[in-house]
């Protein structure tokens, strides 16, 4: 189990928990158990039904069901023990975290926002609770230079990874706070930008200040990626206030940050030293993770469903899971 997987199984609750309304309201089937943790098949689908949104609607394949429902049940593991733990995690820091997560719906009769409450608190806690014991097993754990070293040397030293030229890019976004969005309204938040831009290349403010007062920091497109790697700007240079289109069909003002840019070269310690060690650093801490799991999963009691009896990355459960066929 690694941080990625972790992640994905943060993901899935938070894909379950939306129709978790809906659940309580059809028969179910339980696939797996953990202790006295429980795994429908409906919140299986849903994950993979999410996961196919997030890749652009391709296909889920079985295997891939069988990998969600491995997350599913590690995350099962890391909430019970979590309990048993007595991890402090307050009613107040989950209902902040649905608070935050709600503002996405606007527009909402307060009976139904009332309603979604109810029905994200026990996800989202339980999600909390597994990123707590997360946290709490790979605490302290780092990567000296001597081992991130020893591990390139041993997994890619004789095949090496190759990168193209490439360049990171920061993306500072502000929208017209009017509607409709004008060409005036569209024209006097480029001469905030730009005002801001000023104060970003003076070092008055850093980029996240300027995004949080006055506009967003923007997920980078692949496109952007592209255009910027064929421009002058040098690392640390800014460019000029542009109007733009967002992928939500939004139209503002922004500015791109050159962070960095790269030749074409196979990788190498003196070039790729902080991806490298962030490769070592997650192999450690999955290490760890695998040590915590084997040790823990044991005193557990385990039921995975006759159904996916076959997959085998669920092999590893199956020493301590009971049959069923429900």
């Amino acid at each position: 189990m690694t941080g990625s997987s972790l992640l994905l199984s943060s993901m899935l609750l938070g894909a379950a928990s939306v129709c978790s309304a809906q659940q309580k309201m059809i028969a179910e089937k339980i696939i797996g158990i953990v202790g006295d943790k429980v795994i429908l098949r409906s919140e299986l689908d849903i994950a993979a039904q999410d996961i196919i949104r997030n890749n652009n609607g391709q296909e889920v394949k079985e295997v891939d069901k069988c990998s969600i429902l491995d997350n599913m049940l590690f995350q099962k593991v890391l909430v019970l023990q979590a309990e048993r733990d007595s991890l402090p995690i307050r009613d107040e820091e989950v209902e902040a975290e649905i608070d935050q997560r709600l503002k996405a719906f606007k527009g909402l009769p307060p009976t139904t926002i009332q309603q979604l409450k109810q029905d994200f608190f026990q996800p989202v806690r339980q999600q909390r609770l597994a990123q707590a014991m997360y946290n709490g097993i790979i605490e302290g754990i780092t990567v000296s230079p001597a081992e991130v070293k020893g591990y390139f040397e041993r997994t890619y030293a004789s095949n090496p990874r190759f990168y193209e030229a490439n360049v990171e890019l920061r993306q500072l976004a502000i929208y017209p706070k009017t509607l409709p969005v004008t060409d005036a309204a569209i024209a006097s938040t480029t001469t905030l930008l730009d005002s801001v831009r000023q104060l970003l290349i003076a070092g008055t403010i850093s980029f996240r200040e300027a995004a949080a007062q006055y506009g967003v920091e923007k997920t980078v497109s692949q496109s952007t990626i592209d255009q910027f790697k064929k421009s002058n700007l040098k690392p640390g240079e800014y460019s000029q206030p542009a109007v733009f289109t967002d992928d939500s069909g939004k139209k503002g003002a922004r500015i791109i940050l050159i962070v960095s840019r790269s030749k074409p070269h196979i990788e190498n310690l003196k070039d790729d030293y902080q991806k490298i060690a962030e490769r070592a650093l997650e192999q450690k801490r999955s290490v760890a993770l695998e040590k915590w799991f084997a040790f823990n999963l044991p005193s557990l009691y385990i039921m995975i469903d006759e159904e996916y009896r076959s997959c085998s990355n669920l092999s590893k459960w199956l020493g301590t899971a009971s049959t069923t066929g429900n």
